[in-house]
Order: structure tokens, then sequence, then C-alpha cells
């Protein structure tokens, strides 16, 4: 990774044993305190002499970047790379909590900050930096929108071949730093896989590059990777560079409808089996199915209210079109009851629902949005499953299935005017079952009652060690989203 221009060197604080000592003394001295009012006063003084007054905002305008209970104090829209890292030295020395800020529409994810004094809004970093049609690549700064960048690549028939909640507000940078992925992953990848440069700021006044604008990058390590779902505790992502694709002629969608979930996870796996190439695979409960107005079949069985299968291919119109056609033609051989293409604008509208599913407000009341990852051959034993706990400690329960990829996402509640007491233990109770079995089970939205003895990120990873020794190399003084990540990082 190269340097561009080196800040001075900073040290983790003394106190506690850090990274390489006892678990229970992370982080030593690096948590910051929230800031003293004066201090606050005087860091808002320098970030106005660094940006101008026009983006640096207090008071009530900063109540639009809470982040669970925390409502940082001070907001700075810094408008170019330089300018971020000018903001990140401020705050790196008045020990200021810092909370990058893209769209907004990941906030939910994590455990509350341990301090949250300054909102860092990446929006104003909206360019395109530069755009090699011919070539498939693209650099982009961090605070362009989804939707922004998708219509500047359509003009060209090319596109960012990755699926994305909420594209009209969620920013590149946000993207990245969640590692956010929809049903098309199963044929496209993650943001990981069509990342291939990172330009990054950092606490010490340091801005780093990552990769390049070609996609055989094989010199060094592939130090950008770091930071793909990193949640910005490492550094502030502020250009990206990434490989694109053809915008595909046509798109089909697929559906079969089936009397039960089983049948359903069956019939998937034989499609995958088979020689056809979807992009994406979907099995849906009946209720999810119907709320996405896709009818399942009726089931004979008690307590069961079917289930539909959605396959999506995209490429070539007398290909695609071949292929739903396929999908539906072995419909009786899978033991679906009927099977029919959605129409362009219906089968638009099914997979924005989806995504829709993926994605649940902050802090919402008495509900909950989980990801649970899993070896595809295990879904339907591990979906039966998931049903069975929630049903046992009394959370209805709604599942999807990225058949392709083994990603159960999974919606549950309690009705609203109950006590949030009681939902929080049920989420705590279901997500300990969930991890103890699974371990790969992360609460994507909770209330923020809910958060503090939950564990959000499922099981420790075993190189949580070498992650803590990451963030103190990265970030000395803790003051990226302090505590939000795995093991509280």
């Amino acid at each position: 990774m190269a340097t561009e221009a080196q800040g001075p060197a900073q040290r983790p604080a003394g106190g506690g044993q850090g990274p390489a000592g006892d678990d229970s003394l992370w982080p030593p001295a690096l948590s910051p305190r929230p800031l003293a009012p004066d201090a606050a006063v005087a860091l808002q003084r320098r970030l106005v002499d660094a940006l101008g007054a026009d983006w640096v905002y207090a008071g009530e305008r900063c109540a639009a970047y809470r982040v669970d209970d925390l409502t940082p104090a001070l907001v700075a829209a810094p408008g170019s790379a330089e300018e971020v890292v000018a903001v990140l030295a401020l705050a790196n020395e008045a020990g200021a909590a810092v909370i990058p800020w893209g769209g907004g529409t990941a906030m939910a994810l994590g455990y509350p900050p341990r301090a949250a004094d300054l909102a860092l809004d990446l929006r104003r970093l909206s360019q395109v930096v530069a755009y090699e049609p011919a070539d498939l690549t693209l650099a982009v700064q961090a605070g362009v929108s989804f939707a922004a960048l998708d219509a500047v690549l359509a003009a060209h028939g090319q596109r960012l071949a990755l699926d994305c909640p909420r594209p009209e507000t969620a920013t590149l940078g946000g993207l990245v730093a969640a590692n956010l992925s929809g049903p098309r992953r199963f044929r496209y990848g993650t943001a990981r896989d069509a990342l291939i440069g990172v330009r990054a700021a950092h606490p010490d006044g340091t801005l780093t590059r990552g990769g390049g604008m070609v996609v055989k990058n094989v010199s060094g390590y592939d130090m950008m990777k770091l930071y793909v779902g990193s949640l910005g505790t490492l550094a502030v992502i502020v250009e990206l560079n990434f490989k694109l694709s053809p915008r595909p002629p046509a798109d089909g969608t697929a559906v079969l409808s089936f009397a039960a979930l089983d049948a359903a996870l069956v019939a998937a796996e034989s499609l995958l089996a088979s020689q056809l190439l979807p992009c994406a695979v979907v099995v849906l409960d009946g209720v999810v199915a119907g709320g996405l107005g896709v009818r399942p079949s009726a089931s004979g069985s008690p307590g069961t209210a079917g289930a539909a299968l959605a396959a999506r291919f995209e490429g070539a119109e007398v290909t695609t079109a071949r292929q739903v056609r396929e999908v539906c033609s072995r419909a009786g051989v899978w033991g679906a009851a009927d099977a029919r293409a959605l129409a362009a604008d219906a089968a638009a509208t099914f997979w924005d629902g989806l995504l829709a599913f993926q994605t649940l407000d902050a802090d919402p009341r008495n509900s909950a949005l989980l990801k649970l990852s899993v070896v595809p051959s295990d879904l339907p034993a591990v979906m039966a499953g998931v049903a069975e706990v929630a049903g046992q400690v009394d959370l209805r329960c709604l599942q999807f299935a990225d058949a392709g990829s083994g990603i159960i996402y999974l919606r549950v509640g309690q009705p609203e005017d109950a006590l949030p007491a009681v939902f929080a233990w049920a989420l705590w109770a279901l997500q300990t079952e969930l991890v103890r079995r699974w371990g790969q089970s992360v609460v994507l939205s909770c209330p923020t009652v809910a958060k503090e003895n939950l564990p959000l990120w499922g099981r420790e990873p075993a190189g949580l060690a070498v992650m803590r020794e990451l963030k103190a190399r990265f970030d000395p003084s803790g003051i990226l989203n302090p505590g939000r990540y795995v093991g509280r990082i």
C-alpha cells in the first residue's frame, strides 16, 4: 500500500495490556470519552478554519446523524480527500470519536459506539474521478450514491454488478465498508470481488492507496481488502476503483410455487446442479412470497403456508428466454405446483422488494433482521431449525434463502405494544442459540435496547487478536467508530 502524505507517528496510549494481553482490558486507554463542551467548541472552531462555516454543523442539525442512542455534537462535511485527512487529524488530536457517514443506510449495523463526537459526512465526495469504458474500469469518490453511478454507467451500456439496497441513498463507500450484497452475489460476487483499488484517509494525517486501475494487481499484499466490511474502523474510504461489466441486454425471472419450504429447497439444489446459469436463486417462505406478490402454493400440511422458488437469468435475450422456459418446464419434475415467467415490471418489483426485505431501519420497534451463513446443502435443516427456535421464544419469523450462496435472511418480531424487554430477551435467546448451532449469525438491525448483551456479530473469529492488532496499528487512538465492530473493536 502506497503512502501519499506522512503525518506524525502515533503510538497507543498507555494503560491496559491491549490486543496482545487480557481481552477484558481491551481497549486499554484507547476508548475515547465524550468531548467536554469546551473541547467540542474548540474543535468546532478548528474545523470551521479547515472547511469553512458552511460545512461544519452543530445543534439541531446533528440529530439526523444519531447512531443508536448517541447524537454527535458536531458534523463535518469535507469536500475532498485532503479535507477528510485534515478533519481526521484534528479529531485525533482532540481525542474525538468519529463516525464516518455515507448515506446512513447501514447505521443499524454493529454495537452502539462508545462515543460519537463527530459525524464525518462524505456525501460531498461525489465525483467520478476516472472512467475508461473501453477498459471496463472506474475510479469514483466514496460519497457517490449507487443510483447516481448506475445512471452514468448505463449511458455506456455498463454497470457495477452488485445488488444495493436503497440505491438512491446508499453510497459506494458505505456499500464497501458494510460489505452489503444481494442474491446476485451467487454469480457476480460481492464488493470484494469488484474492487480493484482504494484510497483511504487515516487519523495520523496519511492518505494511502492500495491496488490500482487494472484488474490484475499482483504485487505486494492485497491491503485494500482490509477495508471491505471493516465498518470504517480502520480508515475512512475516500475513493474506490472498480472493475465493471457490460449491462446485459435481457433479464428474465422464473417463479415456481411449492406446498412446503423443504420441497422448494430441494428444487433449488437441483436447479443449481443443472447446466442452467442463473445469476440468483432464492427460496422464500409463503408469507414472504405473498408479501412480494408471488403466490405460494396452498399446502395440505397443517401449519405450513407454502413456499416459492425464484430464479433470475441475465444475458442475451434468446439465451435468457430459453433458460426461463427450461426452469418452468421442469416444474413438475421438481415437485412444483405451478410455474410462471414474470413480466419485466413484475420481476423488477419482486427483486427490489427482496432487497428491501434485507434492510431494516435503525432502532426498530420489537423487530430485528438477521443474516445466517451456512453451507448451501444445510439450508433445509437450518431453516427448519430457525423456525423451531423462533417459535420456542415466541417470535414471529419470516425467512428467505439465497440458495446459491447459503445465506438466510430472517426477520423476527413481536407486536409493537409488547414490552421491549420481553422482545430483547427473546432475541437474545434466539441469537445465542443460532450462534451455538451454526456460528455465523449476524444481527443486521435490532432495537438499541436489545444490543448490549447480544452477540451481534455471531461467534468471535479465530483471528480476533490479529484484528485488534490491526485496529491498534491503523487507528492507535481508537477514534474511528469505536466499539461498533466484531469484538467491540
